[in-house]
Parts: structure tokens; C-alpha cells; sequence
């Protein structure tokens, strides 16, 4: 299997929230397509697949999104990731694969802040392809659409 190609990285200046967001680095690649992983493995809508075929599965999954254009942007502080949202968009509506935020940087916003800087707009349509037991946190008083088959396509 190829590996995973990664954008060239970009960092922000530090927001209001003293964090920095920017492109997911190479040096990031594995830290976010093994999170992805373990959370949605555990998730109750995963569906059913063999533990032996997971990791590969998943793996190339991921590629296949990036492959197609999903970005990954990441929020980091003091240039560690404490975050990130895997988004698309199409026809000005975005398209969210997954958002993931360390135990330690929940309920500050961080979650809320990536989502906007994807585009997501409160009052607005958009989609979200995996669902997880933490997914109704970023999705009450949204118009979020979960479409799963959205990250099954070779393009959006």
C-alpha cells in the first residue's frame, strides 16, 4: 500500500485562543490516521469488521480521502496537536470526516473553533461521514447531515 501524502503544512498566525492552526505536517500523518483509528473502532456505528483487516482498512480509507482532496487542519499549541477536523467541501458546503480533540483540550472550544475555520456555519446544511458517541457534542443545534456514503466515493 502507498503511503499517505500529505499537503504541504501551513501554520496561522495564533488565534484568540492562543493556538495555532494549520495543514496537518507528515510528521502528523500517523498521530491522526491512528486516532481516527482507535476512536471510530470503538464507535457503536463502525459497523462490522474483522480486527485483523481495521488498521488497513482504515488506513486506506484516509488516503483515499486525502487522495481526493480532504484537508486535515490542525490546531496546536506550543506546536504539539491538541486537535483537528479532516474536512472537504463541495458546492460551498463542507463535508466532515472526523474531528478529534485530546482529553485535556475538551470543552475549550477547540472542537467548535476547527469546525469553523472548515466552514461549518451555525444555521447552515453540512455533512459529517463518521459518527462516533462524541459526534452529538459538535452536531446540537446544527443542520449536521450524517452521510456516510459521502466518504465512500472516490470523489465528493
Amino acid at each position: 500500500m502507498e503511503a499517505i501524502q500529505t499537503p504541504t503544512p501551513t501554520t496561522e498566525q495564533p488565534a484568540d485562543d492562543g493556538l495555532e492552526y494549520g495543514l496537518m505536517s507528515e510528521d502528523e500523518t500517523m498521530f491522526v490516521l491512528d486516532t481516527i483509528s482507535k476512536s471510530f473502532r470503538s464507535s457503536p456505528y463502525a459497523g462490522v469488521v474483522p480486527n485483523h483487516m481495521w488498521h488497513p482498512l482504515m488506513k486506506a480509507t484516509l488516503a483515499g480521502l486525502l487522495e481526493r482532496g480532504a484537508k486535515v487542519l490542525v490546531a496546536r499549541s506550543a506546536g504539539r496537536v491538541v486537535g483537528y477536523v479532516m474536512y472537504e467541501t463541495k458546492a460551498g458546503e463542507p463535508f466532515v470526516s472526523f474531528v478529534y480533540v485530546k482529553d485535556h483540550a475538551r470543552r475549550l472550544g477547540v472542537g467548535k473553533a476547527l469546525l469553523t475555520r472548515a466552514g461549518v456555519v451555525k444555521g447552515k446544511r453540512w455533512f459529517y461521514t463518521f459518527r462516533t458517541k462524541a459526534s452529538v457534542y459538535l452536531t446540537r443545534g446544527h443542520i449536521a447531515v450524517h452521510a456516510p456514503e459521502a466518504a465512500r466515493r472516490l470523489a465528493l
